[in-house]
């Protein structure tokens, strides 16, 4: 069984193009489409639908290596002819417009060392003050393992 959620888990009906908007609110959402799916155990996984569609029109299941790209650039229009297939190098290169994968993924790590450099003396500071990881990590858009990892290499 598969049932589309919004970002904020309500229900949601399905638009062929643009938004998609909440049965219980009514409020239009221009977010990624999830879908929640149950399994034989009865758990649930959570999946984007785009890349959920790619997986069926392929009939394989996708590597973390490859992202399911929008066209148009409207992350709630899952049309077959609107999504395409790339991996995060060609990904980054075309948001990068026509920057080489190797130069763009330079770029990003330098962004990212830089945003991780503004933060770490805010999270040791606040590490000492006695604040768990887990309530850091919701002060701070860090992942838990970066702020441990963090953490770890002031010590």
């Amino acid at each position: 069984m598969v049932i589309i959620r919004c970002k904020k888990g309500r229900f949601v009906s399905p638009r062929p193009i643009g938004s998609i908007i909440c049965r219980k609110t009514g409020k239009e959402y221009r977010n990624y489409i999830k879908i929640k799916e149950e399994t034989e155990d009865g758990l649930f996984n959570y999946q984007l639908y785009a890349r959920y569609l790619m997986e069926k029109k392929l009939n394989r299941e996708l590597n973390s290596k490859e992202i399911v790209h929008h066209k148009n650039k409207i992350t709630t229009d899952d049309r077959e002819e609107n999504l395409e297939l790339k991996t995060n190098g060609e990904h980054t290169s075309h948001h990068k417009k026509g920057i080489k994968p190797i130069k763009a993924i330079e770029e990003s790590r330098k962004y990212y060392k830089k945003r991780r450099e503004k933060y770490i003396v805010d999270i040791i500071g606040l590490y000492q003050k006695g604040w768990s990881i887990r309530k850091i990590t919701k002060h701070i858009p860090f992942h838990r393992d970066t702020i441990t990892k963090i953490i770890k290499e002031e010590k």
